[in-house]
């Protein structure tokens, strides 16, 4: 049986597809990934926060802390604060390069999708003007035969 030219593309268009749909699963997987990785650090400083809290200061040290003028205890709070939100945003920056790097692979994904449902809808179209031209080709082959036929019925007589 002779293939027709139309079956080619649509499973180039099926292919792409899946490629696209196992891009964007990929891209999921990794944005799971990389949401769970962020609660667990967020948890980790949580805790450790906690233990810095719990632990005790020696009674001497709290009444030197409380003699010591309010203004550098406010500074070195203030201090300490900024280097845990630098290390929190450094922390934080490969998590956000992953997922911009997902957005753009979603997003790649879709594109390949709309291009190879394009393609899909292109060679639709292609084999609906394909058969249309064939059914064409059988009307007249129908209608050249009946003239024919009749043709022939005329010169009997």
């Amino acid at each position: 049986m002779q293939s027709q030219p139309w079956e080619g593309p649509p499973t180039a268009a099926a292919a792409a597809a899946a490629v696209a749909a196992a891009a964007a699963a990929a891209g999921y997987c990794l944005l799971h990934n990389a949401q769970r990785v962020q609660q667990q650090q967020q948890q980790q400083r949580q805790q450790q926060q906690r233990q810095q809290q719990q632990q005790s200061v020696p009674g001497n040290c709290l009444l030197l802390l409380q003699q010591e003028p309010k203004q550098q205890q406010q500074h070195h709070h203030h201090h300490h604060q900024h280097q845990q939100q630098q290390q929190q945003y450094r922390q934080g920056l490969p998590v956000l390069r992953l997922a911009a790097m997902i957005r753009l692979a979603a997003a790649a994904a879709a594109a390949a999708a709309a291009a190879a449902a394009a393609a899909a809808a292109a060679t639709a179209a292609a084999a609906a003007a394909a058969t249309a031209a064939a059914a064409a080709a059988a009307f007249t082959q129908l209608v050249v035969g009946t003239l024919e036929l009749g043709a022939c019925g005329i010169q009997e007589q």
